[in-house]
């Protein structure tokens, strides 16, 4: 506000409006001969100020221009024609896949202006909450130079890595890169380098990792995921470490890619995979599954979920479905969904190794891990694969704070000539130290049998197994009947010279050693069995043991206890 006086009539002027406004009154002052000197040159003063105001006005309106320009380029990924195509193919962009994932699409990007040629290099990384946690996440973009890994792309992720380890908060990681870039040389190998060393030194077994492999993924893009938690891939993509081309050209054999590296292929034969998704939604909807059985971190417990599920219903298992009556096997699932809360079992590695199932449940709202024999293959025995399955899964519910609880029907280790070649003794080794060194609460319920090696492996009483139930029907033994009597007696029945003699004697022994060794009494009586339960209490007596174990039990206050070593 300025006050300008004339002779006889003083004159308010008041500065409002436009910088042109302002001139204006400017030049019609410095008209009037009334004005002194002093306020020509204060209005002098004026109108530079306000051309100065004027560009400065433009420098800014410029900036923030060029500044929406630079959102929405970062926003393109590889341009609209290849975002274009990406989409004929029936597939969301690596933003589309982490709005989906995040709740609310509210997801705070961080390093999007990264990138000499074309913002975000390749990759999409920040954090949103998942499910109501926050949760950092990785996503790679195929449409920019086909999601490979350089050295700018890569300090992106590792920095992610680093904010997820600071802040103790699970990493979710979105595959879909060709691998490292070749254009780069060395430097995109040492930038994988630098990932592979936080996947496993940094985060592992101290946040959850979880990996979706979303579309082609070769070389490092597949070694990263393997070190990680949980692995899911949609039907359509594809991992391997190398594509049909280069193998053609290294060894001459022409193989189609799906099953070189298809889905089926990761699941059911290699066991790299845990999930297969049907899509991108439904490989976000099992990663957030699957994080609401974990805690955020290894210092937490995970969260107790509250159900309408009655704690002391009776299961519906009759002796009639448990009989071993010949070759029935049946399947141990069966058993588990009649016990778990709302009859909810969600399993992992569901096609590899089915002689061993494994996945996530809950009783009375406690969150549990579940290993159980499966009769219907292989009889319920343990051998190569599916000891490793059942070992890298104790020791991610171990690692997270997970109570285990196994459903035993086991007939021994897999007496076979390529198990033994195949290192059966290494390999069962690791399932037996991983369930010896478990330190979070241990369950075992025998529900047909348990013999042998495998009897020690399955959670027995003298590895510090907290509970160990068995129902009245179980047989509990060093092996089966008619292998004890054949070694125990085989010189005594080597002399009855007369055949139908010699086995009606080894039948007579082998109704003696089921009558006096196969049963859970034996056992009950030195104390390696706690108590024999009726099958219809199965789910009272875990609801009644688990809360209590869950609540005593404090994780130890240790930086982590041991990567999650891929086995």
């Amino acid at each position: 506000m300025f006050y300008l006086e004339g002779d006889n009539l003083p004159r308010l002027l008041i500065l409002l409006v436009t910088d042109k406004f302002l001139l204006q009154i400017g030049k019609y002052m410095m008209s009037d001969e009334k004005i002194t000197p002093a306020k020509q040159h204060l209005v002098k003063k004026l109108q530079l100020f306000c051309k100065e105001e004027e560009t400065t006005s433009s420098i800014f309106a410029l900036k923030e221009r060029l500044f929406a320009e630079k959102q929405s380029l970062a926003q393109q990924g590889g341009g609209k024609k290849a975002v274009r195509v990406y989409h004929s193919s029936g597939k969301k962009t690596a933003r589309e896949r982490i709005q989906s994932c995040v709740d609310g699409e509210a997801f705070y990007e961080i390093d999007k202006f990264v990138g000499k040629t074309i913002l975000g290099d390749g990759v999409i990384t920040g954090w949103g909450f998942v499910k109501g946690r926050k949760t950092f996440l990785v996503s790679w973009d195929f449409t920019v130079i086909a999601g490979t890994c350089g050295h700018d792309n890569a300090n992106k992720v590792v920095k992610i890595q680093e904010m997820a380890l600071k802040e103790k908060c699970p990493l979710i990681v979105l595959n879909d890169s060709g691998g490292a870039r070749i254009q780069e040389g060395m430097l995109s190998l040492a930038a994988y380098s630098r990932i592979f060393y936080g996947n496993s030194s940094k985060l592992s077994g101290r946040v959850p990792q979880i990996s979706l492999i979303m579309g082609n993924c070769a070389g490092g893009a597949v070694y990263s995921p393997a070190m990680t938690d949980l692995i899911i891939m949609t039907e359509k993509s594809f991992m391997a470490i190398t594509g049909p081309v280069v193998l053609k050209a290294a060894t001459g054999v022409e193989v189609k890619a799906s099953d070189l590296g298809g889905a089926h292929i990761q699941e059911e034969s290699a066991g790299v995979v845990h999930l297969v998704a049907k899509d991108d939604d439904h490989a976000l909807h099992l990663a957030q599954e699957f994080l609401s059985f974990l805690p955020q971190n290894y210092s937490q417990k995970p969260d107790i979920k509250a159900t309408e599920d009655a704690y002391d219903r009776e299961t519906k298992i009759t002796y009639e479905l448990l009989k071993e009556v010949g070759d029935n096997a049946f399947d141990m699932r069966v058993v588990i969904k009649d016990v778990v809360d709302d009859g909810y079992f969600f399993e992992i590695q569901k096609k590899f190794a089915p002689n061993v199932s494994v996945g996530f449940a809950r009783v009375a709202g406690v969150p549990i891990g579940i290993i159980a024999n499966n009769s219907r293959y292989k009889a319920g025995c343990l051998d190569i694969d599916s000891s490793c399955k059942a070992a890298k899964f104790v020791n991610l519910c171990n690692l997270f704070n997970i109570p285990i609880v196994n459903f035993v029907d086991v007939p021994g280790f897999l007496a076979a000539l390529e198990q033994e070649r195949g290192g059966i003794i290494r390999h069962g080794a690791k399932l037996l130290f991983a369930q010896c060194v478990a330190t979070v609460p241990k369950i075992s319920l025998i529900i047909r049998k348990s013999f042998g090696g495998a009897y020690c492996v399955m959670l027995s009483k003298d590895i510090h197994t907290d509970r160990v139930y068995s129902l009245p029907n179980a047989t509990l033994a060093v092996m089966g009947a008619e292998g004890a009597v054949d070694v125990i007696h085989r010189k005594m029945l080597m002399s009855i010279a007369d055949e139908k003699q010699r086995q009606e004697k080894r039948q007579q022994l082998i109704d003696q050693y089921n009558e006096e060794h196969l049963n859970p009494w034996e056992a009950a009586q030195y104390g390696k069995v706690d108590d024999v339960i009726e099958v219809k209490n199965l789910r009272r007596v875990l609801s009644r043991e688990l809360p209590s174990l869950f609540a005593s039990y404090e994780p130890p206050i240790v930086d982590r206890k041991f990567p999650n070593i891929p086995l």
